[in-house]
């Protein structure tokens, strides 16, 4: 008795696959490109399909995320031709409540500036990292807290330094500023001529 042969793939099932696979490898490489400029993963509109909310501050925490002129102390709208701007994050345990806050290292938080290229009407963006807080910090990768008594607001800070030539340029484009605060993720889009 000979065995039953199985039906080989038709062109149409091979097709079909092919196509899904491609599908599931752009929206992955979309998802990933959007991740590291700050972007959500998902989009907010698909986000409020399913009434799903990306990570933030715990219930009672309030924020205020700004790019200011060092000298003045004034938010900007656009980033000057030659740095520095200070970048700077306050969190406000808004609640009647003290709180603590625990984090895995003692890294606690950070900024991180992207210069971005956005392609196919923003499905994909790419990312270049331009500068980043913790660069050449020692960070002890032991637990730490943060205690916050009830209406206070602790204040982080730090200068960006750019130049038009240099090892420390930020050419003319699209930027993203990035607060990133106990799993939360702040960005700002901001231009620079």
């Amino acid at each position: 008795m000979y065995a039953k042969r199985k039906k080989p793939f038709s062109t149409l099932q091979f097709t079909v696959t092919v196509i899904l696979v491609a599908m599931l490898f752009v929206l992955a490489l979309a998802a990933i490109t959007r991740e590291a400029v700050g972007e959500p993963v998902v989009p907010p509109e698909v986000i409020s399909l399913f009434r799903k909310t990306p990570p933030a501050l715990p219930q009672g925490f309030t924020y205020d995320f700004e790019v200011l002129d060092p000298a003045t102390q004034r938010p900007i709208a656009t980033l000057p031709t030659d740095g520095p701007v200070e970048l700077r994050l306050a969190i406000t345990n808004a609640s009647a409540l003290p709180d603590t806050l625990d984090f895995p290292t003692s890294m606690q938080y950070e900024f991180i500036v992207r210069r971005v290229g956005s392609f196919l009407g923003g499905l994909f963006v790419f990312p270049l990292e331009v500068w980043r807080s913790s660069y050449f910090h020692n960070i002890a990768h032991k637990p730490s807290t943060l205690m916050f008594a009830p209406g206070e607001t602790k204040v982080f800070t730090s200068l960006w330094d750019f130049h038009p030539t240099g090892t420390l340029e930020a050419p003319a484009g699209d930027y993203r500023i990035i607060a990133k605060f106990y799993g939360a993720t702040f960005p700002i889009r901001i231009q620079k001529p």
